[in-house]
């Protein structure tokens, strides 16, 4: 997902809900450099309250609650932190362990977002943790809007449906496409995963596998979240963030091969 542009206030359209029930432990102080923090490896929530000695109020459900998703959070940015460290190049790998253990939790109960990032009329969107490491961030796109297509410097993502809906487009250059260096180059680009984004299902990208992606809202709006760890080498991935005009009708629609270019990062 782009973060290269910080503004901020609500997007238009239909107001999706939102869960804003975990406590300070998790609150992000501000918007944490998504590309390059200057901590290292802070855990994304802190440790629980001690436990409760004999005859200590007992903690409602809500609490409980609050607890998982912060326990979740917290194993998942000690398993980044983990992962970046060793250097490891099995990104599909730890996104599958995210999921799995996330479908037992359930996306709906994570906060949502402790601040607006970025805020246009097409997104807007924010961090729920952050570190260098690790990202879960929201995102609310506004009926029928467009996340513009790009690609991703180190990282791997998943991003997995809330509210509503969205179709997420997937795409890798053929061989002998320019680097994102090289701008308005006409190139191949094959779309490889299509997927309409609702509560619960999901779409991912690696740092080598269809890191390509753009989002389109549907009629009513959507919400979603993206986990990303970002790793310190791009493991034979891009080394240059960049946005891209994709032609709609493709020039071989049997093997879903599209005119591309890149076109760096203008304001979307």
């Amino acid at each position: 997902m782009c973060h290269d542009q910080l503004e901020g206030s609500s997007t238009r359209g239909v107001r999706l809900t939102r869960r804003t029930a975990l406590r300070g432990a998790l609150a992000v102080p501000a918007w944490m450099a998504l590309a390059a923090a200057t901590t290292a490896g802070t855990s994304a929530a802190t440790s629980a309250a001690n436990a409760p000695v004999s005859g200590a109020r007992v903690p409602d459900d809500d609490e409980v609650r609050a607890d998982e998703v912060a326990a979740f959070l917290d194993t998942w940015q000690q398993r980044a932190n983990a992962a970046v460290a060793t250097g490891s190049t099995d990104d599909d790998g730890l996104l599958h362990a995210l999921l799995a253990e996330l479908s037992v939790l359930g996306v709906e109960r994570l906060p949502g977002r402790q601040q607006d990032a970025y805020s246009s009329d097409d997104f807007t969107s924010g961090p729920i943790a952050a570190s260098p490491t690790f990202l879960v961030l929201e995102f609310e796109l506004a009926p029928n809007a467009v996340i513009t297509p790009h690609n991703h410097v180190g990282f791997s993502f998943v991003s997995v449906g809330v509210e509503g809906e969205a179709t997420v487009r997937h795409y890798e250059p053929e061989a002998g496409a320019p680097s994102p260096r090289v701008l308005d180059t006409p190139f191949d680009l094959r779309e490889v995963q299509r997927t309409l984004l609702t509560r619960g299902r999901s779409s991912s990208l690696s740092r080598t596998r269809a890191n390509i992606h753009a989002f389109r809202g549907g009629p009513e709006g959507a919400r979603f979240i993206d986990f990303g760890v970002h790793y310190e080498t791009t493991n034979g991935g891009y080394e240059v963030f960049s946005k891209l005009d994709i032609d709609e009708a493709a020039s071989d629609p049997a093997r879903g091969i599209h005119t591309a270019r890149w076109i760096g990062n203008p304001k979307s």
